[in-house]
């Protein structure tokens, strides 16, 4: 199947899922995640937009945890 916008081929996973044009043309943000750690064995991730996820993982750096660095 050709790509409805640049004519390109599209990837056979992407057909099976509906999507009608190739990576390059799609306009669908990609998704993102953030690590849930509930225990030092019982780890999660929580799925979200890449927005969010690079928003929430700013958030919670430990930008100079145990240094001398500035917090900026």
């Amino acid at each position: 199947m050709k790509c409805n916008k640049c004519n390109e081929e599209i990837i056979q996973g992407r057909i099976d899922i509906g999507y009608k044009e190739c990576v390059k043309c799609s306009t669908v943000e990609g998704y993102g995640c953030i690590a849930i750690t509930y225990h030092k064995t019982g780890n999660t991730i929580q799925i979200m937009s890449k927005k969010q996820s690079k928003r929430i993982r700013k958030l919670t750096e430990r930008r100079g945890y145990g240094t001398m660095l500035k917090n900026i």
